[in-house]
């Protein structure tokens, strides 16, 4: 519909028109949600020069559209480009508009968003708590700028280790929606899957739950079944599901969450590389291994291939892989997985200095969960096998270094007894 209305006006307004502009603006944004959003970045590009030859470069709908541009960029994984220009964008409107007007403070927020993508949580926070210092956002604490400004506060804490100081105040942004735009709203349903996720990190997995299945429902009621927010809040209740050790629920939704990925996405898409991940997590904590050691070890080399072989995400895959070839009796073969150098019994020492060095990389990345705890549970098992070798001084040391890593990353008491006993010969 959108198509056909961009070629009526420009057909009888022109392409400089304003109502013309509009309609390509609306068209354009709806593009990035999809898997022409390349597209999208380009023709946006085009459509800011003509906005700037009609409007100026400092027309709030000039900046407005660079906004959307960098967020596409961002989606694009083009980090770089999407920082320059929100960047740019946003230092424009502190000039041309003042700092409390709200398309600063949207533009505030895309910039530090982008920020959390790139990696720089530090530089996030400071402008997220630089914006929610203005004088406009102290006076409209429930305007829904500013409660974007606050949920991406949250987020960038949640990135920083400090979940405990982001669920509160995501839980402020909740409430706020909830009471102003209902349960079903598109921005409520976003709250509830944010918020989800920082409970679970929290501990709280009642709340995580509650908040996760609302956002589940949600966004079912709203998209159906073929979308990225169904996509996206099916893994989320599946792994916090997966927390809470109810494997058996958690398995269909990973499943769903597979066949959705691969109806949305190449089979090179990250999206899938996490939906085989995942499913082969709860597979093998439902004890089929064999069919998890199959996903996983596409997921494994998927995500090798996107993010290379020093990425967490990278590793934590690996060593579930690992985890999946011991259930099977294979110890070679998760020796293997977990370090390339080890190609017999004897290289087993080499594996467990190299699951160190992934719990050390790990440990600021990740709270203890799914992800984190796969290089645990393997090392752990492969503490008990050094332990009863000739090697029992490093299966000890390896044994007290699963604890202490559990410990640091807020292990639940039972994971902890439950990594006690893999440990033990």
């Amino acid at each position: 519909l959108l198509e056909a209305a961009l070629m009526s006006s420009v057909q009888r307004l022109g392409p400089d028109h304003d109502l013309t502009l509009r309609v390509e603006e609306s068209l354009l944004t709806t593009l990035r949600h999809t898997d022409r959003a390349g597209e999208a970045a380009e023709r946006f590009v085009d459509v800011i020069a003509r906005r700037i030859r009609k409007d100026g470069a400092s027309h709030y709908r000039t900046l407005q559209d660079r906004g959307v541009l960098g967020t596409t960029l961002a989606r694009l994984g083009r980090l770089d480009e999407a920082l320059a220009e929100l960047g740019g964008a946003h230092a424009l409107a502190v000039t041309a508009l003042g700092a409390d007007d709200p398309i600063t403070l949207q533009l505030a927020t895309w910039l530090a968003q982008a920020r959390l993508d790139s990696g720089d949580v530090a530089g996030a926070e400071a402008d997220l708590r630089r914006a929610l210092e203005s004088p406009a956002v102290a006076n409209n604490a429930s305007a829904p700028r500013v409660l974007a400004i606050k949920e991406t506060l949250a987020l960038a804490l949640r990135d920083s280790g400090r979940a405990a100081d982001g669920a509160p105040l995501m839980r402020d942004v909740l409430d706020a929606r909830r009471h102003a735009l209902g349960d079903g709203a598109l921005d409520t349903l976003r709250a509830f899957l944010h918020a989800s996720g920082l409970e679970a990190m929290t501990g709280d997995l009642d709340l995580a739950t509650q908040y996760a299945r609302s956002a589940y429902d949600g966004f079912r009621a709203i998209y159906g079944s073929d979308h990225v927010a169904v996509l996206v809040s099916t893994q989320t209740l599946a792994t916090i599901l997966g927390r809470r050790g109810e494997w058996a629920a958690a398995e269909p939704l990973q499943q769903d969450a597979l066949k959705l990925a691969t109806r949305l996405y190449s089979s090179d898409h990250p999206a899938v590389h996490d939906a085989e991940g995942e499913l082969g997590l709860s597979l093998r904590r439902l004890e089929r291994s064999d069919e998890a050691r199959s996903l996983l070890a596409e997921a494994m080399k998927s995500r090798e291939r996107a993010f290379g072989r020093a990425s967490p995400w990278s590793r934590s895959t690996r060593a579930e892989y690992a985890a999946a070839c011991l259930d099977l009796g294979d110890v070679v073969g998760a020796a293997t997985a977990l370090d390339e150098l080890a190609e017999d019994l004897d290289e087993l020492a080499a594996v467990a200095n190299a699951w160190t060095a992934v719990a050390r990389a790990n440990a600021p990345a990740f709270t203890f969960g799914p992800k984190a705890d796969a290089a645990s549970r393997f090392a752990a098992r492969l503490a008990a096998v050094l332990a009863g070798s000739e090697a029992p001084t490093l299966g000890s040391a390896l044994r007290d270094a699963v604890l202490a890593h559990a410990a640091a990353t807020a292990a639940p008491p039972e994971t902890i007894a439950e990594l006690e006993a893999l440990a033990t010969p």
